[in-house]
C-alpha cells in the first residue's frame, strides 16, 4: 500500500492485523463436483466462476500480489486433512448427496500460502471424536 491508493482501502489495510483462512483453496481447487451439478444449466452464472477457479486457471499473479500486500500482517491457515465423498445424484431423492468415492477437496498445499512461519501459522484440524452424549 502507498499514499496513492484509495483512502478506504488504505485505512482497511492499516486496520488489519491478520487474516484467517479456513481450508480456503489458494490454488488447485477441485471443481468437478460443482461442474456436474451445473451440467444441465448452460447459462448458469457459476460457469464463469468455475473457469476462474479451476485447477488449470492461472491466478499466480494475483496470489503474488496478495503475498506482497500482506507484508507484516499475520496469516492463520487452517487446512483439512480428512477426505470427503464425491457428489452423486440420487435418482431416488432427486438431490445431490456425498455418496461417491473419497476425495481430497482442498489439499494442504492449496490451502496454505507457504509464507514464512513468522507470518503464517499453519493449523491442522483437531478431528477428535465427539463425546458421547445421551439423547433424551
Amino acid at each position: 500500500m502507498n499514499q496513492d491508493d484509495h483512502p478506504t482501502i488504505a485505512s482497511l489495510h492499516k486496520a488489519t492485523y491478520g487474516i484467517l483462512f479456513f481450508a480456503t483453496p489458494h490454488k488447485d481447487m477441485i471443481v468437478e463436483d460443482i461442474r456436474m451439478m451445473l451440467a444441465c444449466q448452460d447459462n448458469h452464472p457459476r460457469h464463469v466462476l468455475l473457469q476462474r477457479i479451476n485447477r488449470e486457471s492461472d491466478l499466480t499473479s494475483q496470489l503474488v500480489d496478495f503475498k506482497n500486500l500482506i507484508r507484516d500482517r499475520r496469516i492463520v491457515g487452517f487446512y483439512e486433512t480428512e477426505q470427503t465423498r464425491r457428489l452423486e445424484f440420487s435418482a431416488e431423492s432427486q438431490s445431490w448427496r456425498r455418496t461417491g468415492h473419497f476425495i481430497t477437496a482442498v489439499d494442504t498445499n492449496a490451502a496454505l500460502l507457504h509464507l514464512p512461519d513468522h507470518i503464517e501459522d499453519k493449523i491442522p484440524p483437531p478431528h477428535r471424536p465427539l463425546p458421547n452424549r445421551q439423547v433424551w
